[in-house]
Parts: structure tokens; C-alpha cells; sequence
């Protein structure tokens, strides 16, 4: 893990260390799946394709895996996030042309609850 920056974070009183993807190490993120669905008349195919429909270059998003059912007009990205502000911008460039359906995911199994 690279550092580039430290400093205090404005809500919390803890030292911050940022890390050079733009991540607090300190804070939690999490995982999110994000379907994006829009019509045919607004495909983006031959307009900049479904990467035109995010900005990956959002501080405090990254994306892990972007996957497509081209045909069915269905995006789904897999991305880490710490906060939803920047998830909002992350999605702001497919806001007027396709619906996003957001959902916390994990990467680790529940605990098996015993009797």
C-alpha cells in the first residue's frame, strides 16, 4: 500500500492516511453492485459506449469489475466506496439516460450462526 498524503478527516478527529488509489485507510468503505439499465433509443453504443454512463476518475470510487448484457441494455459494475456522495458523482453522467439500482454487497461469507 503507497501513502502519498496524511492529514486530519474534517468529521473525525482521528489522523487519516490516504492512499494513492485516494482511499482513507482508516475509514470504511464498502462494496457495492450498481445495475445500470437504460432504453434503446438512449444506448450509448457508438456514443462513447457504458463507460460514458460513470466517471471512474471520481475521488473515493473505485471500480473493481464493470460487466454488460449489451443486448438487454444492462450495465453492472462492481465498485468500492466510503461514502455516497461520491457514488452519486461516480453515477452523475448516466443520471438523465438510464436508471441505477444501487446495492451494499460483501466479499466475505455471514457467519454460520450455531445452536
Amino acid at each position: 500500500m503507497i501513502l502519498f498524503a496524511q492529514g486530519t478527516d474534517e468529521r473525525q478527529s482521528t489522523p487519516t492516511e490516504i492512499r494513492a488509489d485516494g482511499f482513507d485507510i482508516n475509514r470504511n468503505s464498502m462494496l457495492f453492485h450498481i445495475e445500470q439499465v437504460h432504453s434503446p433509443q438512449d444506448c450509448p453504443y457508438g456514443k462513447g459506449g457504458s463507460r460514458s454512463l460513470h466517471d471512474a476518475s471520481v475521488p473515493g470510487v473505485k471500480v473493481l469489475a464493470i460487466y454488460g448484457s449489451f443486448m438487454e441494455h444492462v450495465i453492472y459494475i462492481i465498485v468500492e466506496a466510503d461514502e455516497i456522495d461520491a457514488l452519486n458523482k461516480f453515477l452523475l453522467p448516466g443520471m438523465k439516460t438510464c436508471r441505477a439500482k444501487i446495492t451494499p454487497v460483501s466479499d466475505h461469507q455471514l457467519p454460520v450462526k450455531t445452536a
